[in-house]
């Protein structure tokens, strides 16, 4: 039996009496990127931290593969990886070493973690030296670095949360460009974004949330996402 990389059902959640995700429902399609838009207070955060088990829906399904997120979420945390919109590290490890310890947390092979390494980092060329201290290195470096240590454990599903903050044009483009190369090789891309123009340049779909209800979950094609955006969260 097939199944989608991540399926949400009829998700619902409440903090107390109030209603901030309503039966929210869609699939992560594999080999696709997709767009999770809208405005501030939409619900978006609050879904990410449902997709990435860090609180239960209060009513509804999250299944990665054939893993029930509730009911097994060992398995179904080994689907995917989440990439915050802070990048948190441990600020006395080099690049290096973050890199090999999220490897060993992965359950990757010792022996071939260099060579993973070695075929990821040339993803961003003006990255600092991966032997500097983690808490020496800008922001934006930082994010690039838990990026490659997301793409290391090559998981089906990824999940970020505006990954663009902190970057400059040029590792706009490259992060981009990285995220297309990972679903064109069959992964899942789910970002939450405000960044209209760089959902229309590299995502596929879009999913757009407003008052935390889902108001629509389309293609993008040829379609100015401008418009598509004014129309659903006006």
């Amino acid at each position: 039996m097939s199944h989608a990389p991540l399926r949400v059902e009829s998700v619902t959640h409440r903090f107390g009496s109030r209603t901030v995700l309503k039966d929210i429902s869609f699939s992560l399609p594999k080999g696709k990127v997709t767009a999770l838009l809208g405005p501030n207070g939409a619900g978006k955060t609050t879904l990410f931290r449902i997709l990435t088990g860090l609180i239960a829906p209060t009513e509804g399904v999250v299944q990665y593969g054939e893993y029930n997120l509730i009911e097994k979420p060992v398995e179904a945390r080994r689907e995917f990886v989440y990439l915050s919109d802070e990048p948190q590290v441990y600020p006395y490890l080099s690049g290096e070493e973050y890199l090999h310890l999220t490897a060993a947390t992965r359950g990757l092979n010792k022996e071939d973690v260099k060579e993973h390494i070695a075929s990821i980092t040339h993803i961003f060329p003006n990255l600092p030296s991966l032997q500097e201290p983690l808490g020496d290195q800008s922001r934006g470096s930082r994010q690039k670095i838990l990026f490659l240590g997301a793409l290391l454990s090559q998981p089906r599903v990824l999940l970020s949360d505006e990954p663009i903050v902190g970057l400059d044009p040029t590792s706009i483009q490259q992060f981009g460009d990285q995220l297309r190369r990972f679903a064109d090789d069959g992964g899942s891309v789910l970002l939450a974004l405000h960044t209209l123009d760089f959902a229309e340049q590299f995502a596929d779909q879009v999913i757009i949330l407003a008052d935390g209800e889902l108001k629509t979950s389309e293609s993008v094609g040829r379609k100015k996402l401008q418009t598509l955006y004014e129309t659903h969260t006006q």
